[in-house]
C-alpha cells in the first residue's frame, strides 16, 4: 500500500477532506463546538449515549478520561462531508462510536441504519 510520511493514501485523503470542511465551515461562519455547546448537548441527552442510552462517565471536558466520544451524525469523510459543528455531534459510548463488537449499541453501523433497526425491533 502506498504511504506518504507514514500515512496511507486513505488517511491523507481523509485529512484533506476534514481540512476542506473546516475551511468551508469558517467561510460560512459555522463554529466548532465549544465546551458550552458540548455541556448543553450532554444535558439534552441526559448524560447518556445517543444510541444505546448507556449512562456516560463524564469527566471535565477536554480530558481523555471517560467512556464516551463525540460522534459526528453526518460523518466527516469524503462521501458524507459532515461538518464539525454543534448540530452535527452527539455523545456516544465508545462501543457505539468506534464500531465495537458488543451485542448492544450502534457498532460500525451508520446512525440512521442503527436507529431504523432499533425502531423496527420495538414491540408496538
Amino acid at each position: 500500500m502506498s504511504t506518504m510520511k507514514g500515512k496511507t493514501v486513505a488517511q491523507v485523503g481523509g485529512a484533506v477532506v476534514r481540512r476542506f470542511l473546516n475551511e468551508y465551515a469558517k467561510q460560512q461562519n459555522l463554529t466548532k463546538p465549544t465546551d458550552a455547546d458540548k455541556k448543553e448537548i450532554l444535558k439534552h441527552f441526559k448524560l447518556k449515549c445517543a444510541y444505546c442510552e448507556e449512562k456516560l462517565k463524564i469527566f471535565p471536558l477536554g480530558t481523555v478520561k471517560g467512556n464516551y466520544d463525540w460522534d459526528h451524525v453526518v460523518p466527516r469523510n469524503i462521501t458524507d462531508k459532515g461538518l464539525n459543528i454543534p448540530k452535527n455531534i452527539v455523545p456516544a459510548c465508545t462501543t457505539c462510536n468506534r464500531g465495537g463488537q458488543g451485542i448492544k449499541g450502534k457498532g460500525a453501523k451508520r446512525w440512521d441504519d442503527y436507529l431504523a433497526e432499533k425502531n423496527a425491533s420495538k414491540p408496538e
